[in-house]
């Protein structure tokens, strides 16, 4: 393993990728491995890059407790290449609150030329974007797209956003209310569904406080 390791600094490109392939086969997912991922991730070739990127897609939940994992991911939103910040967005799902510092730059993405970056960040940020009103305001953005495949992506994170009972979805009901009109009957389905959620959370009765337990009497 250590020869193997020691190939992923080869000057051939190829050697580094299969070094990266027969490591992740053979080796359980241990902290090496994880480093072997993150540093590839900054190789100076695209093409290592791209693969290091959905390697870490693929192996997101294993890598999520990982402190670099995070940073690693948002460094690489700033990519020029589609396919790396197409995969760093899908990967971003499995950063629970660690996500939550990439939200400028995922709101941002939202505006990107790409309709597949812009949809599958409207997904994660709806999975993983906390209770703000900057998040909702650019997810009702993004149901207003030109592109139906992000609408639907974005309703897809809706549902996940919404289910949280997050008070800032409320924010989202008059253009969503708008979207049960909509021509296509799955954007209609699916708006429904998730207003559906956000009323179901608002019905949703206060957590009961827990009476305190007397103190002790002093004399």
């Amino acid at each position: 393993i250590s020869v193997l390791r020691r190939l992923l600094k080869d000057k051939d490109k190829n050697v580094r990728l299969a070094a990266v392939k027969v490591i992740l086969n053979a080796v359980p997912f241990d902290r090496e491995t994880a480093d072997t991922l993150f540093e590839l991730l900054k190789d100076a070739d695209l093409t290592s890059r791209i693969a290091a990127s959905a390697y870490i897609e693929t192996y997101a939940l294993a890598l999520s407790p990982y402190p670099e994992f995070a940073s690693s991911l948002l460094r690489s939103l700033k990519e020029k290449d589609d396919i790396i910040r197409v995969n760093m967005i899908k990967a971003l799902r499995f950063a629970g609150w660690k996500a939550r510092g990439a939200v400028p730059e995922l709101l941002v993405l939202l505006k990107d030329n790409s309709p597949e970056i812009r949809g599958e960040t409207a997904l994660t940020l709806g999975k993983t974007g906390g209770d703000d009103k900057k998040i909702a305001g650019g997810l009702a953005g993004a149901l207003k797209d030109k592109e139906m495949s992000v609408r639907l992506k974005t309703l897809e994170g809706l549902s996940f956003f919404a289910a949280d009972g997050k008070t800032a979805a409320k924010d989202l009901v008059p253009v969503l209310s708008k979207m049960l009109k909509d021509p296509d009957k799955n954007t209609r389905e699916k708006a429904a569904a998730v207003l559906k959620k956000i009323k179901a959370s608002e019905e949703k009765p206060p957590a009961e406080k827990k009476p305190k337990k007397p103190g002790k009497k002093t004399k």
